[in-house]
């Protein structure tokens, strides 16, 4: 019983496991990660440091060292005009 109890514990863990990997949103864009709770605003070149409200919203963000040019794309800050 305990062993039968003990196998059906792993299937289950690792189905849920499974779930969790193929549900993890990806972001067609490079530079980009899919966050649950990213900045309301995102830094761009035109507007490096802007005021962010405290609320959250979920969506593809640019990654850490990266920031949104004119058109959009996630570049590396150093690369702003």
């Amino acid at each position: 019983m305990n062993k039968l109890l003990i196998v059906l514990l792993l299937v289950a863990c690792v189905g849920f496991c499974q779930s969790d990997h193929v549900n993890r949103k990806r972001c067609p864009q490079p530079h980009t990660r899919y966050s649950d709770c990213g900045p309301f605003r995102e830094a761009t070149c035109a507007n490096p440091n802007p005021i962010i409200p405290a609320v959250c919203r979920s969506g593809c963000f640019c990654i850490r060292g990266f920031i949104r040019d004119n058109v959009q794309r996630c570049i590396p800050k150093r690369a702003c005009p």
